[in-house]
């Protein structure tokens, strides 16, 4: 097997990801019942939409949470 069938292969196994019935209810629980983002979840929002917008890479305006 040369370098790239070797790459191919490493990647193609990185890129499927099984989860447990555990992983999958945790993750619907998530998804049903989303918390409250925290102070800095938001903060973290606000500077990215800053970042976004002062870039001219969206259409829209930014607004703060």
């Amino acid at each position: 097997m040369n370098v790239r069938e070797k790459t191919i292969q490493n990647i193609a196994l990185h890129e499927n990801t099984i989860f447990s019935d555990d992983d999958w209810r945790a993750f619907f629980d998530v998804w049903k019942n989303p918390q409250e983002p925290t102070a800095r979840i938001k903060k973290a929002a606000n500077k990215y939409n800053m970042i976004v917008a002062a870039n001219g890479l969206c259409n829209y305006q930014y607004k703060k949470m």
